[in-house]
């Protein structure tokens, strides 16, 4: 038989045959003969007759043919004359397609004894493995801990010693079942010995959720990855009688270091090298705003910025690299607080045989911050007020020549020539320009409460609102008073300071039907008014710097107008904050002293 440039003779070792499209045999490879029989196979024998045989499957024959009439392919899986298990695939013969002849069909057998024998060693070992596990969870108590220490599996049995629930204990550390029995040093060889990579095994005393405590002869086995480092460890733990000599007065615990800060007015942490706390003081759960169970045993790192070079630090201080490291951090806390504190990390000396100890000192220094915001904004405003006098004296008098010789070129053109409506645009500008000077002379000037009388702010505040209302025709405005809202103060200066705020929460509103809602409420010594939007909120970064000289997120303006509010409420012995904010909008707070009876 001549081999064609595609002919079976290339496929050494596969069992190959061909045939046209009568469906008779035009070729073979010799794997195919000592497969299916020398006899059987020869050419022009048809597909039929190698079926009727037994040399194929029987149906080999209508599968051919439905692949000849369009089928992609078939394939099936059947076992040959030693038993092997072959997958037989039909598919078009491509030289017939090439030729521009009826194309045949070719079939190729393949032996997937192997894969098969292999699948079924994989099944037998996870049947083991299902075994294994089943044994273990019936008569042992079980839980896996991440390399932090957090637990991430316990079994039924676990909960049943415990009397906690999964739910419980999922996400936690293992000191919600620590009896206190065992010193620190006998937990800290047991850290070091598993983050080696080796096998713990000792007997522990723990403690149930209803106080009781119960012994376990416990193995703590290392899972590691594909580094051969640690990444798990499973710890299988049985119920054992207590040591004889648990009843036998230990020695006293030596005093918690913590025990020197509990008093303490600054916040103190105790963590191990990675930041892992162990102890907290009640200065810090106050900085923190947190409980203690959610701090002890939680990573130090999670309420400071991410800071890979402090995590080294530590390590460095842990290690006698360094003796202490300190610097400026903003605290993660709750709500929308912004809380900065001076830290400062050390390591504690501590008894031969303990582990070592890092102490973390928490001051807050938020009030320095705010301190150094204010002596910036006073800087700023003297710079200002050297400006002002340059631009009252160079600009603001040239502008008045410009615009007066601007009006008198206007009104001697003819009415509705391009030229006039250019001249126009200029006069509207320099207008423009104008406002903006008296509005850096005025920021520049001290605030002084010249004339002060009683004010009724409800009333005040009426009056503005209603001047936005016609400014912004599409954002409704509610007022609601709680309380007689009287203060002592400048009317001129207490309506600008209003019309500033309300300026800006009508411009960033975004509420639809929704109003923007002026609050105001009063206490013995205070009327706070509280002016809620409901744009998109403030990010921590334009919340900070939202009442700064020049600081504004718009394309037009100098950023001046909230400013000048807090100076105006600054000046009546009161203050104006962001008292909230999020993606339904923000709320500014306005406090003022309520007039004296």
């Amino acid at each position: 038989m001549v081999a064609s440039p595609s002919s079976l003779a290339d496929l050494v070792g596969l069992v190959a045959l061909r045939f046209d499209a009568a469906m008779r045999l035009t070729e073979a490879t010799a794997q195919a003969g000592a497969q299916l029989g020398s006899d059987a196979v020869c050419p022009g024998v048809s597909l039929r007759e190698l079926e009727a045989a037994g040399a194929l499957y029987p149906g080999v024959t209508e599968d051919a043919q439905a692949v000849r009439a369009g089928l992609v392919a078939s394939e099936k899986q059947v076992r040959g004359r030693d038993g092997a298990a072959l997958l037989v695939r039909i598919a078009h013969d491509p030289t017939g397609r090439q030729a521009d002849e009826h194309p045949g069909v070719v079939i190729r057998l393949t032996d997937v004894s192997a894969f098969f024998h292999h699948h079924e060693g994989v099944a037998r070992a996870l049947a083991e493995v299902a075994d294994y596990k089943h044994a273990l969870d019936r008569s042992s108590i079980l839980s896996m801990t991440d390399r932090e220490g957090r637990i991430v599996h316990v079994n039924d049995l676990f909960c049943q010693v415990t009397g906690y629930s999964r739910s419980e204990l999922i996400g936690k550390n293992h000191r919600i079942v620590n009896s206190g029995y065992h010193p620190k040093a006998f937990m800290a060889q047991l850290w070091s010995t598993i983050l080696a990579g080796d096998v713990w095994s000792g007997t522990i005393r723990n403690r149930a959720k209803d106080g009781t405590y119960h012994w376990v002869y416990t193995t703590i086995v290392p899972l590691n990855d594909n580094h051969n480092q640690p990444v798990r460890f499973l710890a299988i733990r049985n119920l054992v009688r207590a040591p004889a000599d648990e009843a036998t007065p230990r020695p006293p615990k030596p005093v918690r270091p913590s025990r020197w800060f509990d008093d303490a007015p600054v916040g103190v942490a105790l963590t191990n090298a990675q930041g892992l706390v162990d102890e907290a003081n009640a200065a810090l759960l106050k900085l923190l705003d947190r409980p203690e169970q959610e701090v002890v045993g939680s990573q130090l790192h999670t309420y400071l910025p991410d800071d890979h070079d402090l995590t080294h630090a530590w390590m460095d201080v842990f290690a006698g690299r360094r003796e202490s490291v300190r610097g400026e951090y903003q605290l993660k806390v709750p709500g929308q607080r912004v809380l900065w504190v001076r830290l400062t990390t050390w390591r504690l000396p501590t008894p031969p045989g303990h582990p070592s100890v890092l102490a973390h000192m928490f001051e807050d220094t938020s009030s320095l911050h705010e301190a150094a915001i204010q002596l910036r904004n006073t800087s700023q405003l003297a710079k200002l007020g050297e400006m002002a006098a340059v631009v009252a004296h160079e600009v603001k008098n040239p502008l008045a020549g410009i615009g007066g010789a601007l009006q008198i070129i206007s009104e001697r053109l003819p009415e509705a020539t391009p030229e006039r409506e250019i001249l126009g645009e200029i006069q509207a500008r320099l207008h423009k320009l104008n406002e903006l000077v008296n509005g850096l002379s005025r920021f520049a000037r001290p605030i002084r409460v010249q004339h002060p009388m009683q004010t009724n702010l409800m009333s005040l505040i009426g009056n503005v609102a209603s001047t936005m209302r016609r400014k912004y025709t599409t954002t409704g405005i509610t007022c609601e008073e709680h309380g007689d809202c009287l203060v002592d103060g400048d009317l001129k200066l207490l309506e600008e300071m209003f019309t500033h705020l309300l300026d800006n929460a009508c411009r960033v509103h975004r509420g639809g039907k929704r109003p923007v809602r002026v609050r105001l409420t009063a206490t013995p010594t205070t009327c706070i008014i509280n002016i809620s939007d409901h744009g998109p909120g403030l990010s921590p970064e334009v919340r900070a710097r939202l009442f700064d000289p020049f600081f504004t997120t718009r394309n037009q303006g100098v950023g001046l107008g909230l400013a000048q509010a807090r100076r105006i409420a600054l000046a009546h012995g009161g203050e104006v904050r962001v008292a909230a904010t999020g993606p339904d909008g923000t709320s500014i707070a306005v406090e003022l002293p309520r007039q004296r009876r």
